[in-house]
């Protein structure tokens, strides 16, 4: 409980700093303008949130279409009910919290080490993503490779 405190009171303060900040303009003009740019970093925070869920391996499709649906019932009310910049950014504070705890739900994504058998095999394809399929592999890489690969080196 102490810790879920904690983190509200670390997120109310770091909104509270960013309002206190847009709300210490001289005009309305500039408050709007202060809460348009520094909502721009928390739409790039939700779109990567929403790529993050939609790639989860925990992600079923029917999730996915609940996500959908929800986004388009939020964004429906932040039209309906947002008339300025301070309101949007909110929402999208708001908005934010939410994904990252859907996002948190789904469990951690397990990640594994390529095997002994197929680390070349990843080492190849990290080379042929990187440079173009057709580029060719002469021996010493494989070398090179085979030797990375006994030492725990992966890509």
């Amino acid at each position: 409980m102490r810790a879920v405190i904690l983190i509200l009171v670390s997120l109310f303060s770091t909104a509270s700093m960013a309002n206190s900040y847009c709300e210490s303009r001289g005009t309305t003009r500039a408050i709007f303008q202060c809460y348009d740019a520094i909502s721009q970093p928390e739409i790039q925070k939700m779109k990567g949130l929403y790529e993050k869920i939609r790639n989860h391996p925990a992600t079923t499709p029917e999730a996915m279409q609940q996500l959908e649906f929800d986004h388009q019932s939020w964004a429906g009310l932040m039209d309906a009910s947002c008339r300025d910049s301070r309101c949007g950014h909110i929402a999208l504070l708001n908005r934010n919290n939410l994904l990252v705890a859907r996002f948190n739900a789904l469990g951690p994504v397990q990640t594994v080490n390529p095997t002994a058998g197929n680390c070349l095999d990843a080492w190849i394809t990290a080379f042929r993503k990187e440079v173009g399929d057709e580029a060719p592999i002469v021996s010493e890489q494989l070398n090179e490779w085979e030797d990375w690969c006994a030492s725990g080196k992966y890509p």
